[in-house]
């Protein structure tokens, strides 16, 4: 049976609803034949909204100690204060899975150790409806090695092309707080992918973080794009990406409120017309 631990990197399981939901999804990941070891400061309200940074990382220490995978219990907002104290030298060995704002972590995660962690779904978004997509992707990576990107519909291509490259980025209201950082990814040939949640992230507040992305040169950079479930359409991102030379596709398993897939940070993967594969 392989085990696989839960933290709680930005925000804590708080909340009637969102314990409910989490108990689904622990149970969700239970009958996949996952053990499963929850952090001690999971749903810790230390501070009122969430638990402190010495408990989070108390929690990612001592869970990483005793599971190789690790997934985060949610999302949230504030990943990034970790980053002040983390010592990186004792997470290094171990594979994280989340979405949302811990997928900051994991790009400094590759940029300091060079690990592989992945975009995937987190343990309340498990629980949130019935359908087995998100926990299948995910124990077929973790205990069968699938190197497939599952999808459940095609993706849609918005420039056509075929490139390969390591795979960073993933939510960009979370990546901002990282840009210019010695953490950031510096990679030569990478993918790059973007998403945002877009309850959250109206049109103005969407195209001024990827001005602020084409600024740093992370957009041009890029030797493709995968996007993630939005509100808009392809030729939205024609206009907005229409610089960009390399191909684009939308992939509506990555992002929020929708049935995440499984898809790798810091693992070399290609385009490939509407497909996506790790190498």
């Amino acid at each position: 049976m392989e085990k696989l631990g839960i933290i709680s990197p930005a925000n804590s399981i708080i909340g009637e609803k969102s314990v409910e939901q989490f108990n689904k999804g622990i149970k969700k990941l239970q009958e996949c034949g996952f053990e499963i070891i929850i952090g001690n400061n999971v749903y810790s309200n230390t501070l009122g909204y969430c638990g402190t940074i010495d408990e989070k990382l108390e929690d990612i220490y001592e869970v990483c100690e005793k599971c190789k995978y690790v997934i985060c219990s949610t999302g949230g907002i504030n990943a990034n204060v970790l980053l002040e104290k983390l010592d990186f030298s004792k997470i290094k060995d171990n594979i994280f899975i989340g979405n949302s704002n811990p997928v900051l972590l994991f790009n400094a995660f590759y940029e300091i150790n060079k690990q592989i962690s992945y975009i995937g779904p987190n343990v309340k978004s498990l629980g949130k409806d019935d359908d087995l997509f998100s926990v299948n992707c995910l124990k077929n990576k973790i205990m069968n090695g699938s190197k497939e990107v599952e999808t459940e519909k095609e993706n849609v291509i918005v420039k056509f092309g075929n490139a390969s490259g390591i795979s960073i980025g993933g939510n960009i209201q979370s990546l901002r707080r990282i840009i210019g950082l010695k953490c950031f990814p510096k990679v030569k040939k990478y993918i790059l992918y973007l998403e945002a949640d877009p309850t959250e992230t109206n049109v103005t507040e969407y195209e001024s973080i990827i001005s602020q992305f084409k600024q740093a040169d992370i957009i041009k950079n890029a030797q493709g794009i995968i996007i993630g479930s939005s509100n808009y359409d392809k030729n939205y991102y024609l206009k907005l990406f229409r610089d960009f030379n390399g191909p684009i596709i939308i992939c509506e398993n990555l992002g929020h409120n929708i049935h995440n897939n499984v898809m790798p940070i810091g693992k070399n993967i290609k385009i490939n017309g509407n497909k996506i594969s790790e190498e």
